[in-house]
C-alpha cells in the first residue's frame, strides 16, 4: 500500500492532482483510492442537507463549523476517522495477495491534508508528501481563506524557510494550464507510488530523513500556536466583539 498526501492552499489544483496521480496509478497496474481526511465530515454535511453543488458556500461554513469543533474536543479525531479508512483498505489488499489476484497494490491518494497531525500520519506510514504551490499565480482574498484550516498551508507557501519546506518530499508550483500542468507531474507519478526510484537512481533510505521533517513539523506547529495566540490576544482587545 501507497499512501499519498497532497497539501497547499484552496483552489491551487490539490484535486485536480489526485486525480492525475489516480488515472496514472491506474495505468501503472495500481489500484487507485481518493480517499479526504474531510470524508466523514462531507457525510454529515450531505445527511444534514448542506450539498456542496446546491450551496457551495452554506456547505463550506458548516463543515468548517462541525470540523473546528470536533477538532476541538479531540484533534486527531478526523485524523483517526481516516486512519481506520485507509487500514481497512490494506485489509482488502491483503485478502487480494492472499487469494493471488493479479492486481492487487493500492494507492491512496488524500488531497486534503492540512494539518501538521496529518503530515505527522502520512510520516507514519512513510507516505509520499507533496506541497502544491500557486507560485507566480495571484490568490483571490476571500472570507473563508482565513479559516484556520488555510494556515498551515499559507504559513508554508509564504516562508522563505527550507525547513519548514522539508515537511514535504515535493514542492510542485501549479502556475500554467492543466495540460501543462499533468505534463509536468506525469513523469514523477511512478515515483510517488513507489514503483520506481527518482531519476533512475536508488532513493535513499526514507528514515535518513525522519528527524529533519519531525524537526520543521514541530517549527510549523510552533507558527501555527503562536499565531492562534496573537488572534486571542486581538479578539480580547476588540471592544466591539458581537455576542449575539
Amino acid at each position: 500500500m501507497q499512501l499519498i498526501l497532497i497539501a497547499g492552499q484552496a483552489g491551487v489544483g490539490k484535486t485536480t492532482l489526485a486525480n492525475i496521480i489516480a488515472r496514472k496509478a491506474f495505468e501503472l497496474g495500481l489500484i487507485p483510492k481518493l480517499l479526504s481526511f474531510a470524508s466523514p465530515l462531507k457525510e454529515i454535511a450531505q445527511d444534514r442537507g448542506y450539498g456542496k453543488k446546491e450551496n457551495p458556500e452554506k456547505y463550506r461554513r458548516f463543515c468548517q463549523r462541525i470540523g473546528a469543533g470536533k477538532r476541538r474536543q479531540d484533534p486527531d479525531h478526523w485524523v483517526n476517522l481516516f486512519e481506520e479508512e485507509m487500514l481497512s483498505i490494506r485489509k482488502e489488499e491483503r485478502k487480494d495477495i492472499k487469494k493471488g489476484t493479479k492486481y492487487w497494490e493500492r494507492c491512496i491518494i488524500a488531497d486534503d491534508c492540512r494539518y501538521p497531525n496529518e503530515v505527522r500520519l502520512g510520516i507514519k506510514y512513510k507516505a509520499t508528501l507533496i506541497f502544491l504551490s500557486y507560485g507566480d499565480r495571484g490568490v483571490d482574498k476571500v472570507e473563508w481563506r482565513e479559516h484556520d484550516s488555510e494556515n498551515m498551508a499559507k504559513i508554508i507557501d509564504s516562508s522563505g524557510s527550507n525547513n519548514l519546506r522539508k515537511v514535504f518530499q515535493y514542492f510542485i508550483k501549479n502556475q500554467g494550464h492543466e495540460g501543462e500542468f499533468e505534463d509536468k507531474v506525469s513523469s514523477l507519478v511512478p515515483v510517488w507510488c513507489g514503483i520506481q526510484p527518482e531519476n533512475g537512481t536508488v532513493v535513499s533510505d526514507y528514515d535518513e530523513h525522519i528527524e529533519d521533517i519531525t524537526k520543521a513539523i514541530t517549527d510549523l506547529i510552533d507558527l501555527l500556536l503562536l499565531g492562534a495566540i496573537e488572534e486571542e490576544e486581538e479578539d480580547e482587545e476588540d471592544p466591539e466583539e458581537d455576542y449575539t
